[in-house]
């Protein structure tokens, strides 16, 4: 094989055995970790089988609502203040597990430890333990601490199957790798118990594991299997090309590229993995020593984007197999168009890193990262529309550079969050100066009413009126009580009564006595009927004359301390804005030192990959004219012959 051809297959290992489950399963696997996260999964044999939880306290549902809407720094507040304020006590672990996974996606992996081990100090039931036992695996997992991850990973129990259990495992699988244990890797893989959507993802890391610990032909029937599949989906679609590819290059490297070429045939045309496939696939044939078959797919990859190392690859492959063939005029040609890619590649390479040091990547990136929100397990879909970004796609499975890209998406966040609130404290500041002015007109006529707010003479009156009543009620003065209208004819028959004394020896004088008696006795008696009830009514109405004195007396007192008080609390509101203002100021300062430094750095690690690519084209040109040397040599020695 040739020496480049092996350089290919030697990135295209390291690429395979850390490229595990979460590369490509990331957009399956987040929406069943945030149900992890918070406990609201109850089983997950299969796909979709999720079960809402009971939502007990308001300001839980609150926190989960704001944290459906993907507006998770607002979920995060607001948990943190309902939390201070005790006001989730029926959800208190689900809102620790929930804080603890979102601490933990941020990147902020010690106060996520911290949060998880205090769920476990604290004796809490075995599926929240081993929710939280996953979770300080993750957390130790992506700090580089192996040995610990493992410890923890391993106290996930059998009982976590419904709830941790296949990520538990992928995960364990993953460290084992990493440590170089293949044949644990394998045992857990073989024993994964995980939902079936996932299923293809596990048994491509087994077969990984497989051939890495020499396991060859069991290895390479998993893969097989796999290439084999029909996919349900994107991921198992590029799942399949891939575990094709891997296979291919296994075969190859193995002295069986008959049978690669097969596997590498089942890889599409149009996919992640196809530039790689038909760089293998005429290698495959270079093998077998079909060098005309190998022009085909070396062709077909030869018209494609150079920024590519497959298509760079393809530029020297191609007069290779022509130079095989005794093409030796054809190969020449193509070494030089060869170079004059190269060349013309590396002035743009250098281009783009000048462009990079001025800092326009930092800006474009900085415009690209603008939504105003941070997610969970967020990634940069698309790479800014600049000529310079072509070269970025080995960089962006960087995990270095992605995470960069993240922090400095939370730092753009965190610095349009600030600069929200500094206007807004500009708004209080404004509101505090208009209430003081507002206070200073007002105030004239506040000490003017309570000059006047003199209570006791209307104390004073209340006890008349209730000496008064009680006067009437001792006496049994119901005549006192009467309504107006009784009170009218109370005085109309007084003054019958007074006529009829004056007609006395009138015939009808006696039966007009009588009826002017029978009137004036049913009126009394009617007023006798309603005097205790009319009693009752006045006394509830002293009563309430009595709350409102009271609750004169109270607003009077109030506004008498109101009007001594409020100087010193718009002074005191005004050192506190003051203060916040400052406060916030210094943050946002800190956080566009701490932008602008990250942006250094994601600049600094762009120019490092286009020097890197810039190295390797230089070496492409080197061997180019090395070859195109050969060629010659060997046209002026078929000529002399």
């Amino acid at each position: 094989m040739h020496w480049f051809s092996r350089h290919v297959w030697l990135v295209l290992l390291q690429f395979q055995w850390t490229d595990i489950v979460y590369l490509k399963a990331i957009r399956m696997l987040t929406r069943f970790m945030l149900a992890i996260a918070m406990g609201l999964i109850s089983t997950v044999g299969s796909a979709g089988t999720e079960k809402p939880g009971v939502v007990k306290d308001l300001h839980y549902g609150e926190v989960l609502f704001y944290f459906y809407q993907q507006d998770y720094f607002t979920a995060i507040t607001r948990l943190l203040a309902s939390r201070q304020l005790e006001r989730m006590p029926s959800h208190r672990v689900d809102s620790e597990l929930l804080l603890g996974g979102m601490n933990l996606s941020y990147g902020l992996h010690q106060e996520a430890g911290r949060i998880f081990q205090g769920i476990l100090d604290e004796n809490a039931e075995e599926k929240v333990r081993n929710r939280a036992w996953y979770y300080l695996g993750k957390i130790s997992y992506q700090r580089g601490y192996l040995d610990r991850a493992e410890d923890y990973l391993q106290r996930v129990t059998e009982v976590a199957q419904t709830e941790v259990r296949g990520d538990q495992q992928l995960l364990l699988a993953q460290v084992f790798m990493e440590k170089g244990r293949f044949a644990d890797a394998i045992d857990v893989l073989q024993a994964w118990e995980g939902p079936e959507l996932w299923q293809s993802f596990a048994q491509y890391n087994l077969g990984i594991a497989l051939i890495r610990s020499n396991q060859h032909e069991q290895g390479v029937q998993t893969l097989d299997e796999l290439g084999r599949m029909k996919p349900q989906n994107k991921e198992q679609d590029a799942l399949k090309d891939k575990a094709n590819l891997v296979l291919g290059y296994t075969l190859i490297e193995a002295g069986n590229p008959d049978q690669a070429k097969t596997h590498l045939q089942r890889v599409r045309l149009q996919g992640p993995y196809s530039n790689l496939a038909l760089l293998g696939a005429g290698w495959a044939d270079a093998a077998l020593n079909r060098h005309q078959k190998a022009l085909v797919p070396w062709t077909e990859l030869n018209g494609r984007d150079i920024m590519d190392a497959s298509v760079q690859e393809s530029m020297l492959a191609l007069p290779f197999a022509y130079g095989r063939l005794e093409a030796h005029g054809r190969a020449a040609n193509l070494y030089q168009e060869a170079i004059a890619a190269y060349t013309n590649e590396i002035r743009r390479l250098k281009d783009s890193a000048r462009s990079i040091r001025e800092g326009e990547l930092v800006a474009a990136l900085k415009e690209k990262t603008s939504d105003p929100g941070m997610g969970w397990f967020w990634t940069l879909q698309e790479l800014p529309d600049l000529p310079e970004t072509r070269y970025f796609t080995h960089l962006m499975a960087n995990h270095d550079f992605h995470e960069a890209v993240k922090n400095f998406r939370d730092l753009g966040f965190l610095e349009h969050n600030l600069v929200y609130w500094l206007s807004n404290i500009e708004a209080f500041d404004h509101m505090l100066n208009e209430r003081r002015r507002r206070y200073e007109i007002n105030l004239p006529h506040a000490q003017q009413l309570l000059a006047q707010a003199d209570l006791s003479e209307s104390s004073a009156e209340r006890d008349m009126l209730t000496e008064y009543l009680n006067n009437i009620e001792h006496n049994d003065d119901s005549l006192s009580l009467a309504t107006h209208k009784q009170r009218k004819m109370w005085t109309e028959l007084e003054r019958i009564q007074q006529r009829l004394d004056v007609i006395q020896q009138v015939r009808e004088a006696p039966e007009l006595a009588r009826k002017h008696r029978l009137i004036q006795g049913v009126l009394i008696w009617e007023l006798s009927e309603q005097f205790a009830a009319r009693v009752w009514e006045n006394r509830k109405l002293l009563n309430q004359l009595d709350a409102a004195i009271e609750e004169a007396g109270v607003r009077r007192d109030s506004l008498k301390r109101a009007v001594s008080s409020a100087p010193a609390r718009f002074e005191g509101f005004s050192i506190r804005i003051e203060e916040l203002k400052s406060r916030i100021e210094r943050q946002l300062k800190k956080v566009s030192l701490a932008m602008a430094a990250l942006g250094e750095h994601l600049a600094h690690l762009a120019v490092v990959e286009l020097e890197r690519r810039e190295q390797q084209l230089g070496a492409h040109i080197t061997q180019a004219r090395f070859s195109l040397a050969q060629s010659y040599d060997l046209a002026a020695s078929r000529q002399s012959k």
